[in-house]
């Protein structure tokens, strides 16, 4: 099976959405977005080659690339005390909702892309996800604005709105990671639906797929026994009914 470029975007998301939250405070928080929005445009590139529908996110990437080198460049001003104007703290207001609001964007850019390939492909269980991991990112926006909007009457409520949100980010950032992965296994180009999976040349995106792959057998396997166990218990009723009325 050929590479849509799926397994670059798992990997670009993985490093926008995750790998930074861990080298931000090292630092490289600005070269860790560069290189995961690059990831994600050219794997989104090569996605447009099989639906359209995948534009909208590939170009909603274009403006983050300059606010990824405003942070990068923000950590630099800071290390070296360059004392730079333009990182006043109106300027910096201003690109944190721009980044909010593209990356909101973005996800739901890519959830839709995915929904339309898989309902044409004839995956619907992934479409059906993908919509239930928009309304999670829809949710996380909802949150994040009543969080940081200047309204006097949440302020008792914030607190718990903030573990609500950092929750619902986890969430939604998780439930994509699982839904590209299953996209990178099950979603190929036409004529390589017999073919075998081809393992990634990244042997830690191979064990989460093995992982994930021996979890979901494991489950229709356990669905499947507790449906036969219901089944042979309506039979015994029925046969115990019909022995009783003999």
């Amino acid at each position: 099976m050929t590479d849509m470029g799926f397994g670059y975007l798992l990997i670009g998301y993985l490093i926008t959405f995750v790998l930074y939250m861990t080298v931000n405070g090292l630092g490289f928080g600005g070269l860790a977005l560069l290189l995961g929005y690059g990831l994600m445009f050219y794997a989104l590139g090569e996605l447009c080659r099989y639906h359209r529908a995948f534009l909208y996110a590939k170009w909603l990437l274009v403006p983050c690339f300059p606010l990824a080198l405003y942070d990068l460049l923000g950590t630099l001003d800071e290390m070296l005390l360059w004392g730079l104007p333009i990182y006043g703290s109106a300027v910096t207001n201003v690109t944190d909702w721009l980044t909010f609001l593209l990356l909101i964007a973005f996800n739901l850019a890519m959830l839709y892309g995915i929904r339309m390939i898989a309902t044409d492909v004839g995956i619907g269980h992934m479409a059906t996800t993908a919509m239930r991991n928009s309304f999670f990112v829809g949710l996380y926006a909802i949150l994040y604005l009543f969080v940081r909007l200047p309204i006097a009457a949440l302020d008792g409520a914030r607190p718990y709105l903030g573990i609500a949100l950092m929750l619902c980010n986890l969430m939604w950032i998780f439930f994509n990671l699982l839904l590209l992965l299953s996209c990178n296994k099950n979603i190929c180009r036409a004529g390589d639906e017999d073919q075998p999976a081809k393992p990634s040349r990244f042997a830690w995106v191979n064990r989460i797929g093995d992982a994930y792959e021996r979890n979901r057998q494991k489950a229709i396997d356990n669905t499947t026994r507790e449906a036969e166990a219901v089944l042979r218990r309506r039979k015994e009723r029925r046969e115990s009914k019909k022995k009783k009325k003999k």
